[in-house]
């Protein structure tokens, strides 16, 4: 049982809770779809509920539309309401798809093959906590005498009477998350499915009571048995401590979040966990006794999912710079609701906030929205048209100008602008040139007409919506690196960048002197890191508030000097060297193991600055130094330490001639994914 919870909740807590389980096996923590650096273009989700299919063929139909779109994720809706999509010894087959009972075909047996047929992760998708609802006038209970809800009445929810949550079509009847035979139940089912399916994650849903509770009395559960263990446990009466009652009902859909995490590992420990959560995580614990941030923070969960359905984009903003305040041991996806956007333009807005505000990923609520049948919608496109942008970076970092295509972005004004400048001249000017270019096609050639005397060039950031201010520039998490690529022949110039944060212009980064060797050179500085930064501007030289933008490139020197300037970008979650585009030094080809194909990729590539698949010191170059890094790693597999020196020579002509480009492909490096909602009432067409 993972050691935060022992902690947290107690031994007499997890006794009462998990008492009779089958041996758990001790949590493996977060995988690789539930790191906490990962990058958003590499996690790319859409929700598949059980009302969007109907048959196998709308299965493999609805499956190869959304890997024609560019995901990477599907979660596949596989419980309901206490009954399954899947051969259970646990539960019944769900009698609105399935009527007559068990269907000729295996609806998640096709969905985990079709899913890796197109090259998806499969995540199977459970509500936790409910266990029916009837839309029928009077409501009535399943007819089938085997369903959860008509087999385990002991599990219901019950008021202070004794009687059970009446049925209703408005909302879910909930399981009592405090009776030690729930645990039992769902994880018994869920062990059964991890054991039995291929998948690559487990996604809970309604992992909270169904009832609101913001009042410090809950009405569920109330039966004596549960006012009983709580008692016991805690020597208090729940009608003199309602506060701590309620607490207590969250601490058991804790622990229970604790016991599906094991269960989990012991079946697969490569499959992951993840849960949509509430929103505004508060709203969640004082509502509903959903303590996900406790999830995150305590790494119950591999990927949370916090379900920001909103058309107002402030709110969707402040929602996810709430999660973001915590200590996370868990992946951020942002959920989004596209269903209340009044257009394709504001589900494209949230899903960049939710990227640069560092995001590990992105789950869309729903296939619905996205899809007619198996074909596009508006919605639709414009997500395939965004998926198909994130998976063409050649890197991890997230552009904010990077010259392509004639474009300046951000950097369009005359470099001339700034009433700061001094000793600059008439004749100093910025354009684009697709003569350079450290990656791509284009780049920023700035002629400064300098002072011999000395010179200060402040190249302003800003748009329409603003120059040098934060309502015209690109907002984002002020964590991680910020940085660009220079390359020039002048010598003794110096760049420093200023930032705009909470306190307005004031902060800028320590200068750095650039390389005047003509190659291109990386400058960036670290966000988290005060000792890269002075006060400029009445600034105290650390950089407040959750965001910053950027204000503008500033330069320093003497005499007249040209400054290539390319790529300007943001990582949230550290450098922007390009070396780890390798995760292991010198493993060029990317197959877990520094060998002499990994040569060949040196070899093939060298003298390159536009397909760096082999720049292994991120220096924007392939050279020399790329092959020593291969050479001192020669042997090496991931996991392993050490390097042998059993190395083969390299060319000596090829070294003699650093100019030379050896057969230059454009090929790219293949990144692909890892394997790694308001819930449905509050949903549109909920599931």
């Amino acid at each position: 049982m993972n050691d935060w919870i022992k902690q947290t909740i107690g031994p007499v807590l997890l006794t009462a809770t998990m008492g009779g389980l089958p041996g758990i096996a001790a949590a493996q923590g977060p995988g690789p779809a539930g790191e906490v650096d990962g990058a958003f273009r590499d996690y790319r989700a859409v929700w598949l509920s059980r009302f969007e299919f109907s048959n196998e063929a709308s299965i493999r139909g609805r499956i190869q539309a959304i890997a024609d779109a560019g995901f990477t994720e599907v979660v596949f809706q596989v419980r309901g309401q206490g009954d399954v999509l899947f051969p259970s010894s646990y539960e019944t087959w769900d009698p609105y798809e399935f009527p007559s009972g068990a269907p000729s075909f295996d609806p998640l047996g096709v969905a985990v093959e079709e899913a890796h047929n197109q090259g998806l992760n499969i995540h199977a998708w459970l509500n936790t906590i409910p266990m029916w609802r009837d839309t029928s006038s009077p409501h009535q209970p399943p007819t089938n005498p085997n369903h959860f809800y008509n087999a385990h009445p002991e599990l219901r929810l019950k008021d202070i009477n004794g009687n059970d949550m009446p049925l209703s079509s408005g909302q879910y009847v909930g399981v009592n998350p405090t009776h030690p035979g729930t645990v039992y139940h769902l994880t018994g089912l869920i062990g059964e499915m991890v054991r039995n399916y291929d998948l690559d994650g487990v996604h809970l849903d309604y992992i909270r009571m169904v009832t609101s509770g913001s009042s410090s009395t809950l009405t569920y559960p109330q039966d004596p048995d549960s006012r009983a263990r709580f008692t016991n446990e805690t020597g208090l009466n729940p009608d003199t401590a309602p506060n701590q009652y309620k607490v207590w009902v969250g601490d058991k859909i804790t622990a229970l979040v604790a016991a599906v995490q094991d269960t989990v590992a012991a079946e697969d420990p490569d499959a992951q966990l993840s849960a949509a959560v509430w929103r505004d995580y508060d709203i969640g614990t004082n509502d509903y006794q959903q303590r996900a941030d406790e999830w995150v923070e305590g790494g119950l969960l591999d990927t949370a999912m916090p379900m920001i359905y909103t058309s107002n984009d402030a709110l969707f903003r402040n929602n996810f710079l709430k999660w973001k305040s915590l200590t996370p041991n868990a992946g951020i996806s942002a959920g989004l609701g596209s269903y209340l956007h009044p257009d394709a333009d504001q589900t494209i807005r949230q899903l960049d906030t939710a990227q640069y505000l560092g995001a590990n990923g992105y789950t869309a609520f729903s296939y619905g929205t996205l899809f007619d049948g198996n074909n596009l919608n508006a919605f639709g496109q414009a997500v395939k048209d965004y998926n198909t942008e994130l998976a063409s970076r050649e890197d991890h970092l997230l552009p904010i100008t990077d010259f392509e295509d004639g474009d300046e972005g951000y950097f369009g004004t005359s470099p001339q602008l700034s009433g700061s400048n001094f000793g600059i001249g008439s004749g100093t000017t910025a354009t684009i040139t697709e003569d350079v270019a450290f990656r791509g096609n284009g780049s920023q050639e700035i002629n400064i007409d300098g002072a011999s005397s000395g010179w200060f060039l402040r190249h302003l950031s800003g748009d329409a919506g603003g120059i040098a201010n934060p309502a015209g520039n690109r907002e984002f998490i002020a964590q991680g690196s910020i940085g660009f690529w220079l390359r020039t022949f002048d010598e003794n110039l110096s760049v420093r960048l200023a930032m705009d944060d909470v306190e307005g212009t004031g902060e800028r980064g320590v200068a750095r002197s650039i390389v005047a060797d003509g190659e291109w050179h990386l400058y960036e500085w670290s966000l988290d890191d005060d000792s890269q930064w002075e006060g400029w501007v009445a600034g105290n030289g650390v950089i407040n508030g959750e965001t910053v933008s950027l204000d503008s490139i500033q330069f320093f020197g003497s005499g007249d000097a040209t400054v290539w300037l390319d790529k300007v970008a943001f990582n949230p979650f550290g450098t922007l060297s390009l070396e780890d585009i390798s995760a292991l030094a010198g493993d060029y080809n990317g197959n877990g193991v520094v060998d002499a194909a990994d040569y060949t990729v040196w070899a093939d590539n060298f003298g390159s600055t536009l397909n760096l698949a082999a720049d292994g010191n991120g220096d924007g170059v392939i050279d020399a130094a790329d092959y020593t890094i291969w050479a001192d790693n020669f042997g090496v597999s991931a996991g392993a330490s050490g390097a042998t020196t059993l190395v083969p020579e390299p060319n000596t002509a090829l070294l003699a001639v650093p100019g030379l480009m050896w057969g230059l492909s454009r090929r790219r490096r293949d990144r692909t994914s890892s394997a790694s909602g308001q819930n449905a009432e509050s949903r549109s067409g909920s599931a």
